[in-house]
């Protein structure tokens, strides 16, 4: 079992290479560093044959397409080197293994005919409550920064609401009404799925990009989108009913979501463990390394 590992990073260069060490010396290690951080303070201290840090970089804003854009890049990276993998697994570098990589590698090849990809179809109205309003309109305007953007966003979305502008959550790509799907940005896919993901995105970018390119975090809906509505590939995946939250449909990471993401320490350990996910998320070295020394004992 030959796996690819995707990594987005924009901080912390310690506990990047932890995470690369804990990977293992037989797993590939792609990185993509946001373009907005200092590359040198990575590959400075981050070096191997199996790390591949990528050349071409994005300037990462949460929630705009910018995200998809960098996932591409992973994912073309993987894809185009000379060996073949058989699983691309999306990681920020803030993740860590809660398993060992021999139980990693035995997962994957016990599943090997399905996609660690969840997601769940978008709709206007679930119970009648409109639950998507979020992801309808984001605008993007690189002078006025993140925060400005998100402010504009939020003031477009009210503006829209107000006037009664609803987002269409079907679209049109080569002549097939298509149904939007959300999943969440973490996932393992094999490459025959990551070759169909990049191959229909160009063949149909100027539709695609049309329906997500001013959407909010389309990190968590295009690459899904592209998947499941084609039925070989849905059938790989797992469908989840419209309610479904983010945290069920992140497969493989425990995070736990609030305002923002929580820092583990050392007296999360036992949730950790007793919650069966491959992956933890977010762990710093400032606030994590004594979780990180019980983790690697336990996984040994």
């Amino acid at each position: 079992m030959r796996i690819a590992y995707l990594i987005s990073a924009h901080t912390d260069p310690q506990q990047l290479l932890r995470l690369v060490e804990a990977l293992g010396e037989e797993a590939h290690c792609f990185v993509h560093i946001d373009k907005k951080s200092s590359l040198e303070r990575f590959t400075s201290l981050i070096k191997g044959d199996r790390v591949h840090f990528l050349e071409e970089r994005i300037d990462v804003r949460w929630g705009t397409i910018n995200e998809w854009y960098y996932q591409r890049l992973l994912l073309e990276a993987a894809v185009s080197y000379p060996l073949h993998f058989d699983r691309l697994v999306t990681l920020s570098g803030l993740d860590y293994p809660l398993w060992s990589n021999r139980r990693i590698e035995a997962y994957f090849e016990r599943h090997r005919e399905e996609e660690q990809l969840a997601a769940m179809p978008l709709m206007e109205t679930v119970h009648g409550k409109d639950i998507f309003r979020e992801l309808r309109l984001y605008l993007t305007l690189p002078l006025i920064g993140s925060k400005g953007n998100q402010r504009l966003s939020i003031l477009v979305r009210k503006a829209a609401k107000a006037l009664g502008y609803k987002r269409a959550y079907t679209f049109r790509v080569g002549g097939e009404l298509w149904r939007e799907y959300k999943g969440a940005a973490w996932w393992a896919i094999s490459q025959e799925l990551a070759e169909y993901v990049l191959d229909t995105y160009e063949r149909y970018r100027k539709q695609i990009l049309r329906q997500f390119r001013h959407q909010h975090c389309p990190a968590e809906t295009l690459l899904p989108t592209l998947a499941l509505n084609s039925p070989r590939w849905k059938a790989r995946c797992k469908l989840f009913p419209p309610e479904t939250t983010l945290k069920e449909k992140t497969l493989l990471h425990h995070i736990q979501y609030a305002a923002a993401i929580k820092v583990w320490t050392l007296d999360d350990y036992d949730e950790l463990k007793a919650s069966g996910k491959m992956f933890a998320r977010k762990l710093t070295t400032e606030a994590s390394l004594p979780l990180i020394e019980v983790i690697d004992k336990d996984r040994a």
